[in-house]
C-alpha cells in the first residue's frame, strides 16, 4: 500500500491538508539517498563514472540511471539492486510527519492503527474463519512494521530467504553433504527468525526457530536417516510462511496452526539440541570482565557514534531508528568486511559497535577477531546482536573479546541496557 494512501486517509479524516501531504512527500523524495551515492557505496561505479554520468545528465533529459546503463557503467541487475536499497533507505512518510510537527507520535500510531483496520475491512469475513481450512488460524501482529513501505520491505526480504532455503533443500540427494546443506538452511532460517524476533511476529519466529534448530541439530549429527522426512517438512514450512506473508493485512494474518507442532515432532524424532542460549546464561558468562571503566562525570547516549553491522536491511533500519530516538549518530554496514572499512576509514571515532553473528563475506566472529587484533580498538565496546541460540557461539564471542551479547528476540528488554552499560551511561542521567 503506497505512502500517499495513508496521506489520503489523513486528509479524509481532516487531520492534514492536501498541501501538507504533498509537501511531506516532496521532502521524502528529496531526502532519499541518490542512486549515484548507492552505486559508489556498493562498488558498482567509480567516482569518475558517477561524475561522468552527472555531467552527461546536465546535457540530457534522461535520468541518471538510464545514462549510467547507456554508458555501460552500470548493469540492469546492479541498478535493480541499487533501487531496492534506495527504497529501503527512504525516510518513512509517518516519521516525516512527526518531524514536521504535523502530527504527534502517539497520534501517528493511533491513526496508523485506524488506517490498517480500515484496510482489513474487505477480509473481515475471512478473519471470522469463513472459507478457511481447519488448520488455519488468525494471529495478531504486534510488530512495529506499521508503515506500508516497511511492511513491503520486510515481506520481500523474507521471501528472498525462502527462495534460498528452497534452492538449498532441492539440492538434497542421498549421499549428499548433509552438514553443508544444514549450514546453508540454518543461515537463512536464522535471518528470518532474527527479523521475526526483532519485530515480535510470534508465529513466524516459532516456525523459523524450529527450522533453524533442526538444521543446527543435523549439522551437528549429519546422518541421512530421518533427514529426508525433515526436509519434506521444511518444504511444507516454507509454503506456510509464504502463505502467511501473503495474508498480512496490517494488524493480523492467517497462519498454519499445526506446522510448528509438526516440525517439533519431526525434529524430536531425530534428536535433541542441547546447550541453548538464555540472557541469564549470557550474563553469567560475561560477568564483570565486560564492565566499562566508571566515567568521571555524567554520560548520556546523545551524540554517541554507533556502527551497526547486520546483513538484514529491515533489522538495520529498525535499530537505527531506535538508536536515533536516543540521539545517537548511526552508521550502517551490511557485513563485517564493509563494517571494518567503515570503522577504519571513519573520520570520527566510534563509541560502540553492534554486530550480527551470521553474515556473508565476513561474519561477526571474523569481524571481532580483526578488530581486537588492533590495539587502538582495545577499549571499543562491541555488542554481538544475533538470533543464534547456541551457547557455543556465546562462549566463542566472549573469548574473542565482545562486551555484550543480545538475542534478537529479547532486544526490546535487553539491548538498550546493554548499550548503556557498554558505553558507561550513568544511572542518574535520563
Amino acid at each position: 500500500m503506497a505512502n500517499d494512501k495513508f496521506g489520503e486517509f489523513l486528509i479524509d479524516r481532516g487531520l492534514l491538508a492536501r498541501e501538507q501531504v504533498i509537501n511531506a512527500l516532496d521532502i521524502q523524495a528529496d531526502s532519499t539517498v541518490k542512486i549515484g551515492t548507492i552505486c559508489l557505496e556498493e562498488g558498482f561505479m567509480t567516482v569518475k563514472q558517477v561524475m561522468d554520468t552527472l555531467r552527461a545528465r546536465a546535457d540530457s533529459s534522461k535520468p541518471f540511471e538510464d545514462l549510467a546503463i547507456q554508458l555501460e557503467y552500470l548493469t540492469a541487475q546492479q541498478l535493480g539492486h541499487a533501487l531496492k536499497i534506495q527504497g529501503q533507505r527512504r525516510p518513512f512518510f509517518g516519521e516525516l510527519l512527526v518531524k514536521l510537527d504535523l502530527i504527534g507520535r502517539k497520534e501517528l500510531f493511533d491513526e496508523l492503527a485506524a488506517f490498517w483496520a480500515n484496510a482489513n475491512l474487505p477480509k473481515s469475513k475471512a478473519k471470522d474463519g469463513e472459507d478457511e481450512a481447519d488448520d488455519t488460524v488468525y494471529v495478531d501482529l504486534e510488530f512495529p512494521l506499521m508503515y506500508p513501505e516497511e511492511l513491503s520491505e520486510f515481506i520481500e526480504d523474507v521471501e528472498d530467504s525462502l527462495q534460498s532455503i528452497a534452492l538449498s533443500l532441492s539440492r538434497f540427494r542421498p549421499g549428499a553433504d548433509v552438514a553443508q546443506l544444514a549450514h546453508e538452511v540454518a543461515f537463512f532460517t536464522n535471518k528470518i527468525r532474527g527479523a521475526a524476533d526483532l519485530d515480535g511476529i510470534g508465529w513466524l519466529a516459532q516456525v523459523s526457530g524450529e527450522m533453524e534448530q533442526g538444521m543446527l541439530l543435523i549439522e551437528k549429527d549429519p546422518r541421512e536417516e530421518g533427514t529426508t522426512n525433515i526436509i519434506a517438512m521444511y518444504f511444507r514450512a516454507t509454503d506456510a510462511i509464504h502463505n502467511f506473508l501473503e495474508s498480512i493485512q496490517g494488524s493480523y494474518a492467517h497462519a498454519d496452526a499445526t506446522v510448528v507442532q509438526d516440525l517439533h515432532k519431526s525434529l524430536a524424532a531425530y534428536g535433541v539440541l542441547e546447550d541453548l542460549v538464555t540472557q541469564d546464561k549470557i550474563g553469567e558468562l560475561i560477568g564483570e570482565r565486560a564492565e566499562p571503566e566508571k566515567p568521571n562525570g555524567p554520560v548520556t547516549l546523545e551524540g554517541k557514534h554507533v556502527l551497526l553491522i547486520d546483513d538484514d536491511t529491515v533489522i538495520r533500519n529498525t535499530l537505527e531508528r531506535h538508536l536515533r530516538s536516543s540521539l545517537c549518530i548511526v552508521e550502517q554496514a551490511k557485513n563485517g568486511a564493509i563494517g571494518l572499512e567503515r570503522l577504519v576509514g571513519s573520520m570520527m571515532d566510534f563509541d560502540l559497535v553492534i554486530v550480527d553473528l551470521h553474515m556473508p563475506i565476513m561474519d561477526g566472529f571474523e569481524f571481532v577477531t580483526e578488530v581486537r587484533q588492533q590495539s587502538k580498538y582495545d577499549n571499543l565496546p562491541i555488542i554481538m546482536f544475533t538470533a543464534s541460540l547456541h551457547m557455543a557461539d556465546v562462549r566463542k564471542a566472549i573469548s574473542l573479546g565482545i562486551n555484550g551479547y543480545v538475542i534478537k528476540r529479547e532486544w526490546k528488554n535487553c539491548l538498550m541496557p546493554e548499550i548503556k552499560r557498554a558505553v558507561g551511561v550513568t544511572e542518574d542521567v535520563a
